[in-house]
């Protein structure tokens, strides 16, 4: 190939001539920190159709707003006034786990502020009004609980009162956390065939509570992000609704490294009750590693004393607190113990 020289000769074309085209240096990864924040978190369970209520993590398997026409409808001040009350179900409900039926309707008293009253009191009448029901009852399928509940906020001719459901067909790991909750004319009522499946539906009203009175109630006491103790102003805040809900996993963990950075008991205690507010049901608690030893062994005590980096340790009354602390979140506790350290 050849080219005019500017004297008006011409001349071969050589290599040199061609233009050089230099690699595109690669594009800089962004910074950890700030590709977490701008990621799009994903959702375990596809949108159920008509779900424009609340932004819940995680997304519950159905919810359904029963009553369109009261979304946004002002409030009576008289009403917000109203004393609530709590409903539970009758002491022989909960023989076969009396521990985690105590701890579930823990939770619903330091949400409504009331103290449990036996269902059998109201002779199989419909709750009264700004009232909270919440029935454990193994015996039953999840339809019948779904009538149950139904029939305690005054809808039992309504469509969902006998309707199927797909709950039936679920495994037994899952079922036991199975539960409905149906909010209608201001009264709750929740049902499970398992205390854990209530203990569920607690996390879910507390992050309803949180986006409909614009505050962190998160696992704290009732009555920190401005709720009213005692009173029916949250639950008559809340748009009707009729909720089923189940895990997509039996295993949902999180895990807490202990070993490199030491975390005093009360910042695991916020742990768990950030994990109970996400459903999270277990916890992985990094004990051991190359740098630290942190669970005390009376038999081996020199495991604690001997570490390189710190010596602070977890004694076995510290292990005691944790245990039963996240069990009353219904959060199994994992022991991470290596031996060595990797």
């Amino acid at each position: 190939v050849e080219r005019e020289s500017p004297h008006g000769d011409s001349k071969s074309k050589s290599h040199h001539d061609a233009p050089v085209h230099y690699p595109k240096p690669a594009p800089k990864k962004k910074p950890a920190r700030r590709a977490l924040e701008e990621a799009t978190v994903p959702t375990d369970k596809p949108a159920p159709p008509g779900h424009p209520l609340f932004s819940l993590v995680p997304r519950p398997a159905s919810l359904k707003a029963l009553d369109q026409e009261s979304l946004g409808k002002p409030i009576p001040e008289e009403a917000l006034d109203n004393s609530i009350s709590l409903w539970t179900s009758p002491d022989g409900a909960a023989e076969a786990d009396p521990e985690a039926w105590r701890a579930a309707v823990t939770e619903y008293e330091q949400i409504t502020g009331a103290t449990a009253q036996s269902l059998l009191s109201l002779d199989g009448s419909s709750l009264p009004e700004a009232a909270v029901a919440v029935v454990v009852d193994s015996a039953r399928a999840p339809t019948e609980l779904v009538g149950m509940c139904a029939r305690l906020v005054g809808r039992e001719h309504s469509e969902e009162a006998g309707a199927h459901t797909e709950a039936d067909d679920l495994d037994a790991s899952l079922l036991a956390e199975w539960h409905v909750a149906i909010l209608w004319a201001g009264r709750l009522a929740v049902c499970g065939t398992q205390a854990v499946g209530t203990f569920r539906f607690a996390a879910t009203l507390r992050q309803m509570l949180d986006e409909a009175l614009g505050g962190p109630l998160a696992s704290s006491p009732a009555g920190s992000s401005g709720l009213v103790t005692g009173t029916a102003s949250w639950i008559r805040r809340l748009p009707s609704f009729i909720l089923q809900d189940w895990p997509r996993y039996a295993w949902r963990g999180l895990q807490l490294d202990c070993v490199r950075h030491y975390m005093p008991l009360e910042f695991i205690k916020r742990y768990l009750q950030a994990m109970a507010y996400l459903k999270a049901n277990t916890f992985h608690w990094h004990l051991t590693d190359d740098q630290n030893w942190r669970l005390y062994i009376p038999k081996r005590p020199r495991l604690v004393s001997s570490n390189r980096w710190s010596t602070e340790f977890y004694s076995t009354e510290d292990v005691q607190e944790v245990v039963a602390f996240a069990r009353s979140l219904f959060i199994t506790v994992v022991p991470t113990v290596e031996t060595p350290g990797h």
